[in-house]
């Protein structure tokens, strides 16, 4: 194993290339208004503050109108011709990765709700350390539908197992994949080559990599998140205004916070 790569650069690949048929709207997903700006243009906005060396995009569905509405955001675009899964999505964009170094933070890019103080979390402990994958996962109380952390006897996440593919026993487990994940981009690429499509969904899971990497000898490590509500990705038109609603309700906290503490301010001696 190399010496731990702090100060390496940072970069960031955004997942929107999704259908996400239970929109049931000609317009793609990450393009909907959520609280007033397009879903995509969320995640986008916290990347933007984390002052990465470049951000990627991977669009597929309705790739015109997503660029449309985030062409102001300064990244570079990535065509996903067919859609075969999020290990499709970064295999695509892997000609513009080869030529970088230093670490990569793969997102989905309806998750609006994520803070910045979670990513730089994750970018800092995948450099301390030095891990080759480090996993960002949360505790639902419903974890339907998410990717299901395994853990050996020492407690080392070993795979990830997709809602599709999960027995009844694994289906109990609380702790979940977010999408988001910090990858060493020299071994991110080696893993691709690993991929198959071989599960219920016949496509190339992204997250098949910690399993990969597990049996490669390579360091996989995760975080917790200490707020799974931030975590929540948008499927349907129902969970946006969900999201939505939360979004709201954390600015109106923040918002009481900040006067509570102007009144404090104002009244002490």
């Amino acid at each position: 194993m190399s010496a731990p790569a702090i100060g390496d650069k940072r970069y960031a690949l955004v997942l929107a290339a999704g259908r996400s048929t239970r929109f049931k709207s000609p317009v793609p997903k990450v393009v909907h208004p959520f609280c007033g700006k397009p879903l995509l243009v969320h995640i986008l906005e916290k990347l933007r503050s984390l002052a990465l060396e470049k951000t990627l995009v991977v669009v597929g569905h309705g790739d015109t109108q997503v660029k449309d509405a985030v062409a102001d955001y300064g990244v570079d675009f990535v065509v996903q011709k067919e859609p075969l899964g999020t290990g499709h999505a970064v295999m695509s964009a892997s000609p513009l990765l080869k030529p970088l170094s230093g670490t990569l933070l793969v997102t989905s890019g309806d998750i609006p709700l994520i803070r910045i103080q979670t990513l730089t979390q994750l970018f800092e402990a995948q450099e301390k350390h030095n891990a080759d994958e480090i996993v960002l996962t949360a505790a639902h109380e419903d974890p339907q539908g998410y990717g299901r952390i395994i853990r050996n006897h020492k407690g080392e996440a070993v795979d990830i197992i997709e809602d599709k593919d999960a027995t009844a026993d694994q289906k109990e487990i609380r702790e979940v994949n977010t999408g988001i994940a910090c990858f060493k981009i020299g071994t991110l690429l080696e893993g691709l080559s690993h991929l198959s499509r071989d599960n219920a969904a016949g496509e190339y899971y992204l997250t098949d990599l910690v399993r990969i990497f597990c049996r490669l000898g390579h360091t996989v490590r995760t975080l917790q998140c200490t707020h799974p509500d931030e975590t929540l990705g948008i499927n349907s038109l129902e969970e946006l205004a969900q999201a939505e609603e939360k979004m709201k309700e954390e600015d109106r906290r923040q918002k009481a916070g900040a006067r509570s503490k102007k009144r404090t301010r104002a009244v002490m001696p």
